[in-house]
């Protein structure tokens, strides 16, 4: 946890919030970094990553209760919440994507503030989400529509991603007490664990189920080279997704799938610990910065729910740390130019405004857009989360 990423994060927050006199308002929301520009391109507040930059300050937020920083925790709060309040609009926003965009933004201002402002729209995204829940399929529907599959009524499309929404449903269930919520998450969970996830714990990225009953029309892909490859970051959606639902539910199945996929993951990394988009692209293959942060933040969120009597796990601490150094060694971005004065920080030059370059969005040929070697907020975000949770476990040696 370096002075470096914590100013880039800050920089960001100031150059793109819009001031209307005394307060800014924020529209856009930072997406990708090309590396022809340096500087972040923006994505209104329906887009699925729009929730991970306001997440990355409230992130700060929590770590500086602790750890002095350079800016005060007040204002650092002041900032958070000034770029979560937009995301309000996206609490109804038709597609599982609500989890990513509301709870780590709502989410945690009420967890880490007490604030109860943010409980109305927390709430509601996660009753929209349950909405999605269909007890004949036993999954929450992912997208309504997508690549060839524009009638709902005859496909009902699962993808993996869609684990990783699963904690607002759990988050929400337990401050209302309502176990509906945790049900659906359960079930989804369960189904995912038995139709989705490969013998060798690896992962399809699409299912393509029929909306009336519980079978299973198709086992594809979108964002995968092939329908039998192994979509890199899938597979960290997997292992992350997994660990959290064990973590909320104590259910076995749950705790195991996340192990059987990260086993898949470490074993299929390239020699130079960086994962490829795709395990199954010919090499030489892009790689996915993004892929590496997840993983490695899941694989801690996966042991710290080991019971005492589960010592094997910590092998996944060892898997999360060389994940985490070797992305930094090959994709940390020029620092930023910055001075700090009697408490105040000016900062000269953000430089590459992402943390982490060299991920890869879409490379799929099904996608409408082929994005790659950029930088993404996500992959900042999930970095930032794993190492505060390297801090925890072992002072982020």
């Amino acid at each position: 946890m370096d002075e470096d990423a914590f100013v880039k994060i800050y920089g960001v927050a100031i150059k793109y919030s819009t001031c209307h006199g005394s307060i800014p308002t924020i529209t856009q929301f930072p997406n990708i970094v090309p590396p022809s520009t340096g500087a972040y391109r923006l994505a209104g507040p329906q887009a699925w990553t729009s929730g991970f930059f306001a997440g990355l300050l409230w992130q700060w937020y929590s770590w500086s209760l602790d750890h002095p920083q350079l800016v005060p925790s007040t204002e650092l709060e002041t900032l958070a919440r000034t770029w979560t309040i937009p995301l309000a609009v996206s609490a109804q926003k038709s597609s599982h994507d609500v989890g990513f965009l509301i709870n780590n933004t709502f989410g945690a201002d009420y967890e880490l503030t007490g604030n109860e402002a943010a409980l109305p729209t927390l709430i509601a995204a996660a009753e929209n989400l349950l909405g999605r829940f269909s007890d004949r399929t036993g999954f929450t529907r992912s997208w309504d529509r997508m690549g060839p599959y524009q009638d709902p009524n005859k496909t009902f499309l699962v993808i993996i991603d869609n684990m990783m929404n699963l904690e607002l449903l759990f988050h929400v269930s337990k401050i209302t007490g309502k176990q509906e919520f945790a049900e659906a998450a359960i079930n989804h969970a369960r189904n995912v664990a038995q139709k989705q996830i490969r013998p060798d714990g690896s992962v399809w990225h699409l299912l393509v189920c029929d909306p009336h009953s519980d079978q299973i029309l198709e086992r594809t892909t979108w964002q995968g080279i092939s329908d039998e490859s192994t979509w890199s970051r899938g597979q960290a959606w997997g292992i992350y997704g997994f660990a959290a639902a064990y973590r909320w539910t104590g259910i076995t199945l749950f705790q195991e799938k996340s192990i059987e996929m990260a086993e898949y993951f470490l074993s299929r990394l390239p020699k130079d610990g960086i994962p490829p988009w795709d395990f199954d692209a010919p090499e030489p293959a892009v790689k996915d910065t993004s892929a590496a942060t997840i993983a490695a933040s899941g694989m801690l969120y996966l042991i710290s729910t080991a019971r005492p009597d589960q010592p094997a796990l910590r092998k996944y601490l060892l898997g999360a740390k060389e994940l985490i150094h070797s992305t930094l060694a090959y994709a940390r971005s020029k620092p930023s130019s910055f001075t700090e004065k009697n408490g105040h920080l000016q900062i000269h030059d953000l430089g590459f405004e992402s943390i982490l370059m060299h991920a890869t969005p879409n490379l799929s040929q099904r996608p409408p857009e082929q994005i790659f070697d950029v930088g993404v907020v996500y992959a900042d975000y999930y970095l930032i989360e794993a190492l505060q949770r390297l801090e925890r476990f072992c002072g982020g040696g």
